[in-house]
């Protein structure tokens, strides 16, 4: 990153017994922050981006960066003790992702946008996104050969991209020619890896609350969330007889009424 990088950041909230009793919709919400966003998701709803290889999701699996509620670090910990057998529960679905989001910063690159306008204006294209389509680039072999997934985020390499050393004819035919071979490598692969099965099994002596047994990867994302969440909603529960006593339904009734 650049000292001119936004912060974007992560929080996976919990669930309260009262939202999954009223079937509230699970929390995800976009928040501005001073220095970037923060993106507020559900745990159900990480999981499962999880295990469909969402790229932003997978990522913060092998961030140093990084707050664990302490009551919740023995829960949540076969998420890092695992996570490179978790970022290759799907291969098939991690090269789809990482050629898409490569797609939608090449289409960018000369785009002006609300949002880009200043670095349009300056360079003549932008330089981040040209460092996302090189870094995907690079990222797509890497992964497919069975590198490192942690090892293959770090791009230090493009920060000069980043920051527009580049002319706008250099930084543009990069682009493309690595998004041309990118292209080409995923069709290819795709087409070879065909019938490949892509839900790894997985040995761990991680459990369900409450019985089951883990066999894959989607079993151990799955484990996580249910522990976290039946761990939080004990911890929280009432323990005194008055907070358990049924509601009383006219006082509920009445007052129903009175606001309708």
């Amino acid at each position: 990153d650049t000292e001119d990088s936004d912060i974007d950041a992560k929080a996976i909230v919990l669930p309260t017994l009262n939202d999954m009793i009223m079937r509230r919709n699970l929390v995800s919400e976009i928040i501005d922050m001073s220095d970037g966003k923060c993106d507020v998701k559900d745990i159900r709803l990480v999981m499962d981006a999880i295990k469909n290889h969402s790229l932003n999701d997978v990522e913060i699996l092998f961030t140093p960066y990084y707050y664990i509620r302490e009551d919740k670090a023995d829960i949540l910990k076969p998420l890092q003790t695992y996570r490179e057998d978790i970022a290759r529960c799907n291969i098939r679905a991690g090269v789809n992702q990482m050629y898409e989001r490569a797609r939608k910063y090449y289409t960018k690159i000369q785009k002006a946008g609300a949002h880009n306008k200043e670095l349009i204006e300056k360079y003549g294209y932008n330089p981040k996104c040209v460092a996302h389509v090189l870094r995907l680039y690079d990222m797509i072999y890497a992964y497919c050969k069975g590198f490192s997934y942690g090892k293959n985020l770090v791009a230090d390499n493009l920060l000069d991209v980043k920051k527009g050393v580049f002319s706008c004819e250099e930084a543009t035919d990069m682009a493309k020619e690595a998004f041309s071979k990118m292209q080409a490598f995923k069709n290819r692969w795709i087409e070879e890896n065909e019938f490949t099965v892509m839900i790894r099994h997985i040995e761990t002596d991680y459990y369900y609350r409450g019985g089951g047994t883990i066999r894959t990867i989607e079993n151990l994302l799955d484990a996580v969330a249910m522990n976290a969440i039946r761990h939080d909603i004990a911890r929280n529960m009432a323990i005194k007889l008055s907070d358990c006593m049924p509601i009383d339904v006219k006082m509920y009734t009445d007052t129903l009424y009175e606001t309708m």
